[in-house]
Parts: structure tokens; sequence; C-alpha cells
């Protein structure tokens, strides 16, 4: 029964490290382009949905997927846009989350995902605390 249980662990542990962001790890932000703004999704390492991840979309056009303990930035022109989290069952199994938000060209802006949780904005210089350790997702 041990054995069973221990080899069932393992086992649960390399699926949920299979759904980790495994990229390079965040060391500082890229610089804002003058004439669009810079967008960074952050997903803290956490135990709850840690196997699963959504795809981020902006204006319907996937941006990226935000694994566990990872993070996605992405260029953006100014003005309004809707930024979009969603996945199939067992890909997010969550519901799908909309957000309508506005960038000013030049300026980066963060945001942190908990899985169940509204998407919040942070503040640069938290962000970037917050950010430390986290990996890009890929």
């Amino acid at each position: 029964m041990r054995v069973l249980l221990a080899s069932l662990m393992i086992g649960l542990a390399a699926i949920a490290a299979g759904c980790a962001a495994t990229g390079s790890q965040f060391v500082k932000p890229l610089d804002a382009a003058a004439d669009k703004a810079r967008v960074y999704v952050f997903r803290p390492s956490q135990l709850y949905r840690s196997g699963t991840y959504p795809t981020v979309s902006l204006n319907q056009t996937a941006v990226g997927e935000l694994k566990d303990g990872g993070f996605i930035s992405f260029e953006s022109p100014a003005g309004e846009h809707e930024l979009k989290l969603a996945g199939n069952l067992f890909q997010w199994g969550l519901p799908e989350r909309t957000e309508k938000l506005k960038f000013d060209a030049g300026k980066t802006y963060y945001f942190r995902l908990r899985p169940g949780s509204p998407l919040e904005y942070v503040p640069p210089a938290q962000a970037q605390t917050e950010m430390q350790g986290l990996r890009q997702s890929d």
C-alpha cells in the first residue's frame, strides 16, 4: 500500500511539474517601445490548479500559455483592448475571463493571475519583486 501511495504521489508531482513554466528566469523587465505598451501577466506558483494553465489572448489573438510559476510578456498597441484567459476543461477548467484594458504607449503594465481570483493590476515595483524567481512560460 505504501509503495502504491508513493508511486501515485511521484506521478502526480511529475504531472504538475510538466505544467510549470520552464523558460528563462525573470531578472528585469523589457522596456516598452515608444509607440507600444509592454504587458506582463504573471502567475505565482501555488498548489491550487498548478497542473493547469490558461491561454492568454489579446483581441482574440493568443499571446501565450500562462503556466504555474511563470509569466508572459508581449507588446500591445496603445488604446483599448480585450485580454482573455481561457482553456478547455482539461487544460484550465475554470470559467473564461475577459478584461477590457486600456494601455498607453511607452508604459509597462503588470497583471497577476491567481486561479479562482480576478486578474489584478500590480504596481511596477511590487510586480518586479513578486516576479523574481518566476520563469517565462513557453
